[in-house]
């Protein structure tokens, strides 16, 4: 009834807070001087000389600590809230099946660890040893169901206390 531009408006909101949770999470990182923070980044553009491919699309967050010898691989999701069992499995079929968003991070991830001296060199940082540390940040407690993944999943909360804690 009179809501015909719903669902578009819906998905601008999704998109607004997820631009939002990445800004907020490179805010964290750069509040700690050891790293340095690389928000929506496409290597492809970034580094057009250096051939990545297209198809890897953006890094919602990259960090680099060079004390710790880690790059930090961030990716952020704004999930809708769920209000029954049947909702909650619809979101899971839509994330792990449909959309694949785990595998489009895996893929980022499994580029990353593979072609890490690459990558260092691209943001100026002489290639050793680099340990990639990735995370898939969300809005409100999230885990798979369905199939088993490599990485964690956590909340912005939970990264925000990793963070300050200096753990990981």
């Amino acid at each position: 009834i009179d809501l015909k531009n719903l669902k578009s408006v819906l998905k601008k909101w999704k998109k607004r807070y997820e631009d939002e949770m990445v800004q907020d999470i490179a805010a964290m990182f750069r509040a700690n001087a050891e790293y340095a923070v690389y928000p929506e980044i496409e290597l492809f553009k970034r580094f057009p000389d250096d051939e990545y491919p297209e198809e890897l699309g953006d890094y919602d967050v990259i960090v680099i600590n060079t004390s710790r010898k880690e790059i930090w691989l961030i990716e952020s999701k704004v999930l809708q809230k769920v209000g029954s069992i049947y909702e909650d499995q619809m979101q899971q079929k839509s994330f792990f099946f449909q959309h694949k968003d785990d595998e489009k991070f895996q893929r980022r991830i499994d580029y990353v660890k593979e072609n890490t001296g690459k990558v260092l060199k691209s943001f100026g940082i002489t290639p050793t040893d680099y340990s990639v540390v990735s995370y898939m940040v969300t809005n409100k407690l999230f885990e798979s169901r369905y199939k088993e993944i490599s990485f964690p999943i956590i909340t912005f909360s939970e990264l925000e206390d990793m963070i300050e804690s200096g753990s990981r």
